[in-house]
Formats: structure tokens, C-alpha cells, sequence
């Protein structure tokens, strides 16, 4: 049962850029929410995150961090990656 497990994320500043930290963030809940069991069993240190991996559980935790505030079909639909106006 994982009743009463509880998960610890630690972040450092190393690349100090907000757009790095949120994408960081959502890449450890991404191994959070797809990898609970190995999270639980050995736990994970990602040393350099958006990086090429060729590990699938970690482009799981990207393509999650990628999707998870506008997915990738919004954006390709949306016609302000077009714009060059902020209004």
C-alpha cells in the first residue's frame, strides 16, 4: 500500500531563471505522478533535467513538465507563438 508514504523534491538555483525552476518543478512531480513505485523503491536524482536522456522514465517526466501548463497540441494550434506583440 503507499498510504502514508510521503515524497521529499530538493531544487537548487544552479541555472538562477524562473522559466528553469518551474520547468524543474514540474519534472519532479512528473516522476511523482508516473513513477511513485521507483520513486518509493530507490528514489531519483535527475543532475541534469531537459537534457537528451536516454532513459524513458525521464522523457516521461519531461514530456509531463512540457504538457503540463499548455500542452503541446495548444500550442501548436495557437497563433500567439506567432506574435510579436505582448497585447
Amino acid at each position: 500500500s503507499l498510504r502514508g508514504k510521503h515524497a521529499v523534491l530538493a531544487l537548487t538555483l544552479r541555472h538562477n531563471r524562473l522559466d528553469n525552476l518551474w520547468f524543474n518543478l514540474l519534472h519532479e512531480l512528473g516522476h511523482l505522478t508516473r513513477h511513485w513505485e521507483k520513486v518509493l523503491n530507490r528514489g531519483i536524482v535527475d543532475e541534469d533535467i531537459g537534457g537528451e536522456s536516454p532513459e524513458l522514465f525521464e522523457r516521461e517526466a519531461d514530456e509531463f513538465a512540457r504538457n503540463a501548463i499548455v500542452s503541446d497540441d495548444a500550442w501548436g494550434n495557437s497563433m500567439v507563438r506567432y506574435a510579436s506583440d505582448p497585447d
